[in-house]
């Protein structure tokens, strides 16, 4: 005897809440992921970080290096954005307060606008010799020089307005109102001393330092400050914290069936 077998469509016993739980696993997925290889990758640069010893200028061979050496000044000094402070190189930063509604309360986060690190390359030297170090690709830890705010109802300095305006394309003018800036600057005066994380390589007839397996960090903190801080990331918790929340999602939606 033959039995009809009825086979319902998958599509029309998806629920709501079916479609509700694959969106929250996939998200949790996502970041589990994310933050997972992220830590695992800090860890990496600290683990070869720890490895790698300081060197002399003249000793540096090709490959992860860390050296020590005095800010250098090749060409004329330059002036600082913010403070207009000489100097031989700066980091400038300006970041913008965004704010959205989010289930009926007003959050906000403070994003990139603006930054800035000149020169590209600049020089450092020490009782053995002179070697570059590409600025434009570096990390940069170094103690805030100079910072201001600007919002709704505090004017930024003129001049800054005309900075952003000419050097940046940008505007610290809103639809209506001022938008809400930040503005940070970092800078390195001649004969200041550093440390530099990063890849050295023969360019002609001086190294310079890169961005390579070793990230390129320069640093006016002592090597074992920038060292511990990449060992302290707290993204593999947040990473592992995520997968297990996806894996209690997927037992209470199987459970829920």
């Amino acid at each position: 005897m033959i039995t009809e077998i009825y086979l319902e469509p998958i599509f029309l016993r998806i629920t709501l809440d079916d479609l509700f739980f694959s969106w929250v696993l996939l998200m949790l997925g996502i970041a589990s992921f994310y933050y997972i290889r992220k830590s695992r990758k800090a860890a990496r640069e600290h683990e070869l970080m720890a490895q790698t010893k300081l060197s002399k200028i003249e000793d540096l061979t090709d490959g992860p290096c860390e050296v020590s050496g005095r800010i250098r000044a090749e060409k004329r000094l330059l002036r600082s954005p913010l403070k207009g402070s000489k100097c031989v190189c700066y980091h400038f930063l300006v970041e913008e307060y965004v704010s959205s509604n989010s289930g009926g309360k007003r959050l906000g986060r403070w994003h990139t606008y603006i930054e800035d690190q000149v020169p590209s390359v600049f020089s450092v030297n020490d009782d053995t010799g002179i070697v570059d170090v590409q600025f434009d690709e570096a990390e940069v830890h170094l103690g805030v020089t100079g910072r201001i705010e600007s919002g709704a109802y505090n004017d930024p300095p003129k001049r800054i307005q005309k900075l952003l305006n000419e050097r940046y394309d940008k505007d610290t003018q809103g639809f209506l109102y001022n938008k809400k800036l930040r503005y940070k600057e970092r800078i390195l005066v001649e004969g200041e001393q550093i440390y530099i994380f990063g890849d050295a390589k023969q360019t002609g007839e001086r190294k310079i330092i890169t961005s390579g397996e070793m990230p390129l960090i320069v640093t006016d903190a002592e090597e074992e400050s920038i060292e511990q801080k990449r060992g302290e990331s707290s993204k593999e918790k947040v990473g592992y914290f995520c997968a297990a929340g996806a894996i209690i999602t997927l037992i209470f939606w199987v459970m829920s069936r």
